[in-house]
């Protein structure tokens, strides 16, 4: 993370692949909503997103540990619908 993103340099925490959207852009998962707001609910205790300099400062502070959260350069995303059409195109 810390070889990518400026705001984090000297963090050694992995970076993940995410997928072909927004490939220049970091992306979360993470189990700590208490600690980063503006996080989304994905699934029961795990998030996405939320204040990106709340998650820097608190892995510097040791609150936030790596295998608490995971950074993603870009996303892979279907629109409603998208999923099934593609499937039945048989494009994939």
């Amino acid at each position: 993370l810390g070889d990518l993103v400026d705001k984090a340099v000297g963090i050694k925490f992995p970076m993940y692949e995410g997928g072909p959207v927004q490939p220049n852009a970091v992306h979360f998962l993470h189990t700590r909503a208490d600690i980063i707001s503006d996080a989304i609910s994905v699934n029961e205790g795990i998030y996405w997103g939320g204040q990106f300099e709340e998650a820097v400062e608190a892995i510097r502070v040791g609150k936030l540990k790596a295998q608490e959260i995971r950074f993603f350069l870009g996303y892979s995303g279907w629109g409603e619908n998208q999923l099934q059409e593609e499937y039945d195109e048989k494009s994939w």
